[in-house]
């Protein structure tokens, strides 16, 4: 990925819509269960192929995501723009207090210190262990080629474009009158960050 494209998923915005903000704590917390399940190492594209759908599980259930990043689409698929950033880069708050950067090999290694899990809840956490179940047996390939198959998916060639939030919610089952509040939900969520700002800071 391009540091023009990179450049332009952080100043991209998604229509009128006010969203919270990308939750770093909770995308480490959700990746350092995944790479716990795998032996302590994985495959960058596959952990990042993982935590959308787990994302996404979530928004087709509840009308939002864990995370609350920002979904994109690129040659390999939809993944989000983030936490892309955050394993490809390693500069994160938290990050880098969890993982290794990555190696030759694009593998994703937790140091060796305890991670906690105290922002995600049972439910969180129970997506986590369902979508494991269901796909975490798959390559990275082979969940490229599943999420190529999803709604939202379009062929971008080798740029990438950010999936608006409402094509998402359309992918994902919801019809026009739930979007319409779940994007109220949002709104208010988004404020509340706003006035308040998250408990750790």
């Amino acid at each position: 990925m391009s540091q023009q494209n990179l450049s332009e998923l952080r100043s991209s915005h998604v229509d009128d819509l006010k969203l919270p903000d990308f939750d770093e704590r909770k995308t480490v917390q959700v990746a350092a269960l995944l790479v716990k399940k795998f032996n302590n190492k994985m495959d960058m594209g596959k952990l990042l192929k993982m935590i959308y759908l787990i994302d996404r599980k979530s928004l087709e259930d509840r009308g939002y995501p864990i995370t609350f990043d920002r979904p994109c689409n690129m040659k390999f698929g939809p993944l989000l723009s983030c936490t892309y950033r955050l394993i490809k880069e390693g500069n994160g708050r938290y990050w880098n207090k969890v993982f290794l950067g990555l190696d030759t090999k694009h593998l994703v290694k937790l140091r060796d210190v305890e991670v906690g899990r105290g922002a995600l809840s049972e439910a969180d956490m129970e997506y986590i262990d369902r979508v494991t179940k269901e796909i975490g047996h798959l390559s990275f390939y082979e969940l490229s080629q599943y999420t190529h198959k999803l709604e939202e998916y379009e062929d971008t060639g080798n740029t990438i474009r950010p999936i608006e939030w409402n094509n998402w919610l359309r992918a994902v089952g919801w019809d026009e009158d739930d979007i319409l509040d779940i994007r109220e939900d949002l709104a208010i969520r988004a404020n509340f960050e706003k006035m308040v700002g998250h408990a750790w800071d």
